[in-house]
């Protein structure tokens, strides 16, 4: 998977498990997007990482 796609699904989880836990409320546009800024923000460091500890450690194909 590549940055983008990582970071995609990071976003997705985040947003994903913050409305389960507001199932009943429904952000605004504005909001939805500020949540969605702040799990990017939060969750890119640690998916961009493990790519690297990835990239090192296990794929053998590897040229870095």
């Amino acid at each position: 998977m590549h940055r983008k796609g990582l970071s995609s699904a990071v976003l997705l989880v985040c947003t994903l498990a913050f409305a389960a836990g507001q199932a009943t409320a429904q952000p605004s546009p504005a909001e939805a997007r500020t949540i969605a800024k702040e799990a990017y923000i939060y969750g890119f460091p640690m998916v961009d990482n493990y790519r690297i500890e990835y990239a090192y450690f296990v794929d053998r194909n590897t040229r870095e």
